[in-house]
């Protein structure tokens, strides 16, 4: 069960992170 649920968190948590850094980087850009 632990297998299973580790590796969706961890994409969620990466795929936010990234969306979180884009919207910033693209804020600072403007």
């Amino acid at each position: 069960m632990e297998g299973t649920l580790s590796a969706p968190l961890t994409n969620v948590c990466f795929v936010a992170t990234r969306v979180r850094v884009s919207e910033m980087f693209l804020f600072l850009k403007r």
